[in-house]
């Protein structure tokens, strides 16, 4: 909580500091200077206004500044050594208007003097998002902050559902080109991010956190190149948030939704703490210090019993803050600023039927209720001492916390009747921070360095959570319920990292550039749980029948006939790990002629070294420690080539290696019961990483501002994939294996246009759509009995294949966007699809899971009011389908129901 406050102390200041009566009378020129052939930001570029005295230098992110600039009409002039100066005429400035204008230079290479364009044309390029996907030495695709601003995408979550083969699962996680979200990576301001759960570890990141007026850009990497982290196979999403505003910034915005199922109904909560609402538990749940467990039955809360309440309506908060200052000789410092907090209630409708061999082994129905908490801060801060330096501050920290609970009823095999009572209480706490610096050193040839450094926790809480099950046998109606089984149990997962990396890029000349860098990084985590078993030996009737509310009194406890808490916890149900990574890469990029043709080559080598270790105590023998290492090094080589066909048109090739390497808790050997999914949890020690060799290629045009067509085609080949393997009965189980092989391969269409065969006003209706046909094999080794006859059977072993786990054959997205700018208003429709997927391998082929085609239609409805007020209607799922998930063979598995949520939210931008 001290490092939270100290995090939102400057946020409330500065909120109380920033002032609206700054000057309305002069304005600001700013923007962004580029190579128009590369996208590169051009460092040092001069930029004045012809016949003041107002001028600046591009920064090293290639931006420039004019402050104080009195209203009028303008030319203005932007040269750099090497290029054709560029004049910009007939720019107009209105009294307080800050005015942006993007200059693209044109090498002198191509011999074409000084360059004069209309200001209305530099105001219409936004070269920023044609020169991250035009220009780039990847193949990738992105979203520019100009256009998430005129979306209805309220967070950086909601703007990657309209990137090509790019799906949001559970409104938060990345799936990149069908694969599931292990074989993709996430960065935050250049530092790696990973979510944390003590059910689960997540690797993805919780994209829904970052609202999206704090980006100033959002990419999806699809290829490799050597300064790119190696453990990414997918994609690896690159969100960065604001350092230096472009201008004075202070918004609120306030959000309220209803669910169909949720809002106004019955449901349950559990009995909360005082802090519940900021997502901290003040202890009400902590397990006491004691030195016997019989001393736990008074001091633990009679807490099992959950409260029903009618759901209110959902709420969200947000603040915003940012400015950047002028110190003089060219000194500017900014800051960016914000605080977000919102919670909610959802009812999930759980339908239950577990098969084998075509025969139900449980069956039922229950219910899912949710209070969720969520709230974030972020504090950048920014100085740049001259145009060649720059030093940044970066802070995030975000808390969650969930109160679930679940109750079912179902019959097993044994015609047995369980009621089950879960609740749970989990809070995750994550913090990164980073300290970086860029530094250009033109009397060293523009040699340019830049550095970081970074500290991240994670930190995941689950206390009290309680599990209790009555049960009776149809075969006796008559028989009141009685106690099956209770337990309680604590636990807790914390990982801490901490990286460092410094890279030098040399120009040699405009058209080769030479880079290298070396990274590390560290990680440290540990798991403890505490279980206990409520025993019931020898416990009677009269108290085994008891209700939910006095059956655990402290009075039932530790007497003859009575329970008692029996620790069940192993030393082997915690295990601590560290992770040692170094890595080191070389590689140049190289634009060049060939028989007048433009061609751009980016390549090298990126060798990572990897020590990953996890410990725990043997579950082979008693009372020694026994530790899982994965130690590998690894040469990844890369390349990508682009053939420049025409101004309007690329062809790209691109080869890069990459691993995936196992998660801590999946190399943990210890053993972990999941009410989520009622399934039991374990790991496996004998993982490998797996190797990737990715290979790409895609033609893609632009046929004019704002559009483009492209196809990519891709292939992956991996040795040893980790998979998910179900192994199932009335209680199945799942851990992760290693395949021998796999192969994942399909195509992407993506389409962009406007309708301006309309004419103008047509521009102001576009369509996005984007289609992905994948295709996966894993090949394995099973067994199957063979008669010899004479009541003799033997296993002979045979090699098969299979989809890839987490493999959905195809991903549809469909946006349809109307904007009329002189309403202020933003009509949109959102359709998300994708194929069949293998949720989990089953021992055999017809137990494996599949989650079923569930198509999500959402509609947004935005309305600018009086130039600072936007007013946003949403409706999420409209359509409402169950998530349905059923075996191999089509027999029932599981069916959730969450209904459809309205929404309506309000921002204000104060300045």
């Amino acid at each position: 909580m001290q490092r939270t406050f100290l995090l939102l102390l400057p946020l409330l200041l500065v909120s109380f500091l920033v002032s609206p009566l700054y000057s309305q009378q002069k304005g600001n020129i700013y923007g962004t200077v580029r190579d128009s052939e590369t996208g590169e930001e051009l460092i040092g570029a001069n930029v004045v206004l012809v016949g003041t005295d107002h001028g600046a230098a591009s920064n090293l992110s290639g931006k420039y500044r004019l402050n104080g600039v009195p209203p009028g009409s303008y030319n203005m002039k932007a040269s750099y050594v090497g290029y054709s100066d560029v004049t910009v005429e007939g720019i107009t400035l209105h009294p307080g208007e800050s005015l942006k204008l993007d200059i693209d230079l044109v090498s002198d290479a191509f011999e074409l003097g000084e360059v004069v364009v209309s200001a209305d044309r530099v105001i219409a390029t936004e070269s920023a998002l044609l020169a991250a996907r035009k220009k780039a030495a990847t193949i990738g695709d992105g979203i520019s902050i100009e256009t998430v601003k005129r979306s209805p995408d309220a967070n950086s979550a909601d703007a990657l559902k309209r990137v090509t083969g790019v799906s949001i699962v559970d409104n938060k996680f990345v799936f990149v080109r069908g694969v599931t979200d292990r074989y993709n990576s996430a960065t935050l301001n250049g530092v790696n991010v990973t979510s944390t759960d003590t059910d689960v570890d997540k690797k993805s990141f919780a994209f829904d956190m970052i609202p999206s007026n704090l980006l100033t850009n959002l990419n999806v990497v699809k290829t490799v190149t050597p300064d790119l982290p190696g453990d990414f196979t997918g994609g690896l999403v690159q969100v960065n948030t604001l350092d230096f505003p472009d201008q004075q910034t202070l918004k609120l915005s306030l959000s309220s939704s209803y669910n169909e199922i949720t809002t106004g109904e019955e449901i349950l909560k559990s009995q909360s703490s005082g802090t519940d609402h900021i997502g901290f538990d003040d202890g009400f749940r902590e397990l006491p210090n004691v030195e016997d467990d019989s001393e736990l039955p008074p001091l633990l809360n009679n807490n099992w019993k959950p409260n029903a309440e009618s759901a209110p309506f959902n709420g969200s908060l947000s603040l915003s803050a940012g400015d950047r200052f002028t110190l003089g000789d060219n000194q500017q410092l900014g800051y960016v600023a914000a605080l977000s907090y919102k919670n909610g209630y959802k009812h999930t409708n759980d339908t239950l039927n577990f098969t084998k061999n075509e025969a139900p082994v449980r069956t039922g129905t229950g219910t899912i209720d949710e209070y969720s908490v969520l709230w974030g801060s972020l504090l950048n801060l920014s100085y740049q001492p001259d145009e060649f330096n720059k030093i940044k501050l970066s802070n995030n920290f975000n808390q969650n916390a969930e109160d679930d609970i679940r109750t079912t009823v179902t019959l097993d095999e044994n015609e047995d009747v369980d009621s089950v009572v879960v609740t749970e209480w989990s809070q995750r706490s994550t913090y990164v921070g980073q300290l970086a610096g860029q530094h250009m050193f033109p009397q060293l040839g523009n040699l340019e360095l830049d550095w970081q450094g970074s500290y991240a926790s994670s930190i995941a809480n689950e206390p009290d959570r309680k599990v209790f099950i009555r049960s009776r046998n149809v075969r006796f109606p008559y028989d009141r319920q009685i106690m099956k089984h209770a337990d309680r149990s604590w636990s807790r997962l914390a990982e801490f990292s901490r990286t460092a990396s410094i890279n030098l890029s040399y120009p040699v000349t405009n058209n080769l550039k030479f880079k290298l860098g070396v990274h590390r990084e560290t990680k440290n985590r540990s798991f403890q749980q505490t279980f206990f078993l409520i025993n019931r030996d020898n416990v009677g009737y009269a108290l085994t029948s008891q209700t939910l509310d006095t059956i655990f009194v402290a009075d039932n406890f530790n007497g003859p006939g009575e329970f008692y808490y029996d620790r069940l916890s192993r030393p082997e149900d915690e295990y601590t790990a560290i992770q040692d990574l170094w890595a080191g890469y070389v590689m140049f990029d190289y634009r060049f002629s060939l028989l007048d043709q433009q061609f751009r080559f980016v390549g090298g080598v990126r060798r990572e070294n990897s020590d990953q270790q996890v410990e725990t105590v043997s579950p082979f023998e008693t009372g020694a420690d026994f530790v899982a290492q994965v130690k590998e090094d690894d040469w990844l080589p890369s390349f990508n080539f682009t053939y420049l066909i025409t101004d309007d048109i690329n062809f790209r090739l691109a080869y890069g290696k990459s691993v995936n390497r196992p998660e801590f808790r999946e190399l943990a050997a210890f053993y972990f019961y999941d009410y989520n999914l009622y399934e039991g949890v374990f790991g496996n020690p004998l993982l490998e990483r797996a190797i990737a060799e990715n290979y790409d290629a895609r033609i893609e045009y632009f046929p004019q501002l704002g559009e483009v067509i492209a196809l990519s085609y891709f292939r992956k080949a991996i040795i040893n994939p980790i998979e998910l393997r179900i192994i199932p009965s009335s209680n199945p189980e799942r851990t992760w294996f290693n395949s021998p092989f796999g192969e994942n391969y399909g195509l992407e269409l993506e389409i962009r246009k406007t309708f301006d065969f309309f004419g103008d006003y047509g521009r102001n209706f576009s369509i996005a759509g984007n289609y992905s046909r994948i295709f996966s094999e894993i090949s394995y080794t099973d067994a199957v009995k063979v008669d010899e006859g004479g009541g003799v059977f033997t296993d002979s072993m045979f090699t098969a294949t299979r989809e890839m786990a987490g493999q959905s054959p195809y991903t549809i997205n469909f946006v349809f966007t109307f904007n009329e700018p002189t309403w202020g208003t933003t009509f949109t429709v959102l359709y998300n699809e994708f194929g069949e997927r293998l949720y989990a391998v089953g021992d055999e082929r017809t137990f494996d899971i599949y989650e079923q085609p569930r198509p999500v239609i959402d509609l947004s409805v935005s309305q600018q009011i009086m130039g600072t007020l936007n007013a946003k209607f949403t409706i999420k799922d409209l359509n409402a389908q169950p998530q349905v998930f059923q075996t191999r063979v089509g027999d029932p598995w599981r069916r959730l129901y969450r209904g459809t949520s309205y929404s309506l939210s309000v921002s204000y931008t104060i300045i």
